[in-house]
């Protein structure tokens, strides 16, 4: 057998665990915003992970994707064509929101929001 399912495992106890751990999860995503990260963002929501996604491009957000996930319950924060202004204003409130800061909390290392967390490493402990 091969693909992801030989190296991890397919037993149904395995599945299981996978979940219990995603389910745990607290992940703020900074991505381009397309049909493609949301196949992402939405298998990790369907696992029961709480889920912040920002954009991190003001020109490749696709509006019909954010808009589909804010409604699925996915906290959203970008738009197409946005101001630089807005951009950085949707990363505060993607990294300030709800999540308490503890070692269980992950952040992707896309340049705005590692830049955001650098700037000011105050803002998490």
């Amino acid at each position: 057998s091969s693909g992801i399912n030989a190296e991890y495992g397919d037993s149904s106890a395995e599945q299981v665990e996978l979940r219990e751990i995603t389910a745990r999860a607290r992940i703020l995503i900074c991505t381009h915003i397309t049909a493609q990260s949301a196949v992402l963002i939405e298998t990790l929501h369907a696992c029961g992970a709480k889920i912040r996604v920002c954009s991190c491009n003001i020109h490749s957000t696709q509006n019909e994707v954010a808009a589909a996930l804010a409604e699925t319950g996915t906290s959203m924060y970008g738009w197409k064509n946005m101001t630089e202004k807005d951009f950085w204003w949707c990363i505060d409130q993607c990294v300030a929101g709800e999540f308490d800061k503890n070692e269980n909390d992950k952040t992707d290392s896309s340049d705005p929001s590692t830049n955001w967390a650098n700037d000011d490493p105050g803002r998490w402990w």
